[in-house]
């Protein structure tokens, strides 16, 4: 929620109202949320909305029944323009898609922005340290992620970056706990993070979680992960200056 009121202010929202999904709001007909929510609890002039909007306990609203009681009720109700790409309509569920086969470089063209995840890094059991390679956990309880595996991230802290190596996953090999788990263990970083606030940006995915034969096996294929990353986040690179450089000419 905090990532999204950021992306709002950036671009000039002043206030935002966050309506909490309880079970008396999912209870509501679609004539009761037009008016307990919209007339009586947010005084609404003008309402915005895309006309696949649907609302109301069992989806009885929709686009029509708003414009209808819009003019009853005294609101104004506009329908915000479809964008496509390629020919596709772009809605949440295709990006899920995308994400769902880590095509990042296609979700970026869609949002706008690199795929990223925020969180607070937590204390862990420090097992990767104790493998050599420790890592900043941020948990994900309540996030229902499409993506899981290893993968090539950038990590941003403030104003610097660094490039990660990064699990997003329940790992197998050291647990039996089902609570997922973002695991970043950040290239050329030793720096006490606990508390502290991190972006992680998706570039690529290196492979599928896995569950090893023990915890030799697992430092052996960190180790291969983490020159994985180095390679592709040096292509990446290579890739940026390339583009900038034609970017450039007269």
């Amino acid at each position: 929620v905090r990532e999204k009121l950021e992306l709002l202010e950036n671009f000039g929202v002043d206030f935002v109202f966050q309506l909490n999904f309880d079970e008396k709001i999912s209870s509501l007909s679609a004539d009761s949320y037009i008016e307990e929510i919209l007339v009586q609890g947010l005084g609404v002039s003008v309402f915005i909305i895309g006309n696949d909007f649907r609302f109301g306990f069992g989806r009885q609203g929709d686009f029509a029944l708003l414009q209808q009681r819009g003019s009853e009720l005294g609101f104004e109700v506009e329908e915000t323009a479809s964008y496509e790409y390629n020919g596709v309509r772009i809605s949440s569920s295709y990006i899920r898609q995308e994400l769902a086969v880590s095509n990042f470089a296609l979700v970026e063209q869609l949002l706008g922005r690199p795929y990223s995840i925020r969180g607070e890094v937590q204390q862990g059991r420090q097992l990767a340290r104790n493998l050599g390679y420790p890592t900043c956990n941020v948990g994900l309880q309540r996030l229902t992620l499409p993506l899981h595996g290893v993968f090539a991230c950038e990590v941003r802290l403030a104003d610097r970056s660094f490039n990660a190596a990064v699990n997003v996953g329940y790992k197998p090999t050291v647990t039996d706990e089902r609570a997922a788990l973002l695991e970043a263990h950040l290239l050329d970083f030793d720096e006490d993070l606990y508390g502290k606030s991190i972006e992680v940006i998706f570039r690529n995915k290196i492979r599928e979680e896995m569950k090893f034969d023990g915890l030799d096996a697992l430092k052996t294929q960190m180790s291969r992960d983490i020159d994985k990353v180095r390679e592709m986040m040096d292509v990446l690179a290579a890739q940026r200056v390339g583009s900038g450089n034609r970017s450039t000419q007269p």
